[in-house]
């Protein structure tokens, strides 16, 4: 197996895990507003409930994530672009989250962390291919 068919099989399952998860995250912000998370938090905020953050992360973050996932799987030509746009959005909602609620917690750093080696295995990727023309 050549070490960009391993990078490509990485990022499809990195995409996958995130997306699947994403999208979990994002149904139990908007049905149980907040997934425990004290709405008072938001004050300040532009947010009055866990709506707007929820749908973000069901549809942008979990959307592109598994858009990505497939994108690779089908060996689609604009499949690294899905997956920057994945990684991206991951670290805006991670980025987002910290600022807006200020509370530091161990799955934002594992997420903030996938996010930047979703971005680091697609520019990787994206590199070899650049070199091939």
């Amino acid at each position: 197996m050549k070490s960009s068919s391993i990078l490509i099989f990485v990022l499809i399952i990195l995409e996958f895990f995130v997306g699947v998860t994403a999208v979990q995250g994002g149904f139990g912000l908007i049905i149980t507003n907040g997934l425990g998370v004290p709405v008072y938090l938001l004050s300040g905020s532009p947010f009055d409930s866990f709506l707007i953050p929820g749908l973000f992360l069901l549809f942008v973050v979990g959307g592109t994530s598994l858009a990505a996932s497939y994108s690779l799987l089908r060996k689609y030509k604009r499949a690294l672009d899905f997956s920057a746009i994945s990684g991206i959005s991951l670290l805006i909602f991670e980025f987002v989250q910290l600022y807006v609620i200020r509370i530091d917690h161990v799955l934002q750093i594992v997420y903030f962390g996938a996010g930047i080696l979703i971005l680091a295995l697609t520019i990787i990727l994206l590199r070899r291919n650049i070199k091939k023309v």
